[in-house]
């Protein structure tokens, strides 16, 4: 007999539901490059095209999964409560490409929680993970796979409430939140829909762990606490902030996205900057000081900084300016 497979990087639709036939708690599906996953979608579609999104759709809700391929050897496979949670990294541009209108209109990108954290200048370290930590997530992970489902046969998993705080926290957001998700407009409304819903998720996902980590003996159904809830709220306030951002950058114009990047350039080295500076950083693309200067001015008549006067070093010589990102 196989041992269960909880994590996998086969992006096809046949073979996630091949594992999630025989994995009830679900699975992982783990890739450093997410467009080999978002081109899974019709690669094997042949001639009369089609496409796998609406699979990949059902399974963000833990929906019945249904394959009815001819070239399936087996025939139909029908998987109840079929979970496959997606993880990954992509280019911008590339996402761009994935998340056109249609997948947008289908509601793609807002299943995702996307995170896109501003370029930072590396510098060598030597931290690492401490072995103790490490020990302990470790103990986590094999103490949550020892949880048992409600009825395993059923596929029926474990049902939490809410606390009384919890409930009347959740009732304010809920009230707060749907005004917010009202005024807002296209992919941006449904993202925000989508992330009410990841606000009980995430709420789960620290209640359990909470409880996991504290008592190794096995899970005890309490009632989900309100510092639980208030950590996912936080967490789905974050995430909304950066899909606003992110959906931004992916509309963006080239003029825009050359102008985002020198902003983020000039944020990783401290928000200020010599346009000699600038210029021995990317000579080719800024020949000269005067080249440099002028995509700083662009920056200074667009509102992103100003220019500050440097007066001269004890040596005397001729003032200088810096550029100085607005804060």
């Amino acid at each position: 007999m196989q041992p269960q497979c909880y994590v996998t990087g086969d992006a096809t639709i046949e073979a996630v539901g091949e594992l999630l036939a025989d994995n009830p708690r679900g699975l992982l599906l783990s890739r450093d490059e997410l467009d080999g996953w978002f081109q899974s979608f019709v690669r094997y579609k042949g001639r009369g095209g089609g496409t796998d999104r609406p699979h990949w759709l059902e399974l963000h809700r833990a929906g019945t999964l249904r394959l009815d391929r001819v070239m399936r050897k087996r025939g139909p496979l029908t998987v109840r409560r079929a979970c496959c949670s997606i993880t990954g990294t992509i280019q911008p541009q590339v996402l761009a490409r994935a998340l056109d209108d249609d997948a947008l209109a289908a509601g793609l990108g807002a299943r995702f929680l996307l995170a896109m954290p501003p370029a930072r200048t590396r510098r060598w370290t030597e931290a690492d993970v401490d072995d103790e930590l490490a020990d302990r997530y470790d103990r986590l992970l094999t103490n949550l796979l020892t949880i048992p489902l409600a009825h395993a046969t059923k596929r029926r998993p474990h049902v939490f409430a809410l606390s009384p705080q919890a409930k009347e926290r959740w009732v304010r957001w809920f009230e707060i939140w749907g005004d917010a998700t009202n005024a807002a407009e296209g992919e941006q409304a449904a993202a925000l829909a989508k992330l009410e819903g990841y606000a009980a998720r995430l709420a789960l996902i620290h209640h359990v762990v909470s409880l996991t980590s504290a008592d190794a003996g096995g899970l005890v159904i309490h009632p989900i606490t309100d510092a639980s809830l208030a950590a996912a709220i936080a967490l789905v306030e974050w995430f909304a902030g950066e899909a606003v951002r992110v959906y931004t950058i992916l509309r963006e114009t080239a003029e825009e996205r050359e102008c985002r990047r020198l902003v983020e350039w000039i944020e990783a080295r401290g928000g200020s900057v010599y346009s000699r500076d600038l210029q021995r950083a990317n000579a080719r693309r800024w020949p000269s000081s005067d080249h440099a200067e002028a995509a700083l001015d662009a920056l200074v008549s667009s509102g992103f900084g100003e220019w500050r006067e440097v007066p001269p070093g004890p040596a005397g010589g001729r003032p200088g300016r810096v550029f100085w990102l607005n804060r």
